[in-house]
């Protein structure tokens, strides 16, 4: 039986998408590691007209406004992409290595690990 608060399947795609758009606007352009990005992917897998075309404006808007606040190449710009989440990347590798030190200090003790972030 369908409960009242079900949405369709494209609809529900639609307000991911912008909802996902609206947290994070500057990783509409990010590519995965086969170098394509959300757009590419909603295209291929045929999530419809309405999440394609608001990818789009998403993603022109994202390069008109890194091209007039920098007026770089795209290398740059995707470079400016990168670099802050490469650094994201090694604070996080370097929370699960103190995380996992924490822990095996604590099971050669054998007392209970409190992990606080900094």
């Amino acid at each position: 039986a369908k409960r009242e608060r079900d949405i369709p399947m494209k609809q529900a795609i639609v307000t991911v998408v912008n909802s996902l758009y609206r947290a994070a606007p500057s990783t509409i352009n990010l590519e995965d590691m086969e170098g394509l990005s959300a757009l590419e992917y909603a295209i291929e897998y045929e999530a419809g007209l309405r999440v394609v075309k608001d990818l789009q404006k998403a993603s022109e808007k994202d390069w008109k406004s890194r091209r007039s606040s920098s007026e770089a190449n795209h290398d740059t710009l995707d470079r400016n992409i990168q670099e802050p989440i490469q650094d994201r990347k090694e604070e996080l590798r370097r929370n699960i290595l103190e995380m996992t030190n924490a822990s095996l200090v604590a099971s050669k003790v054998g007392s209970t690990v409190v992990y606080r972030h900094k």
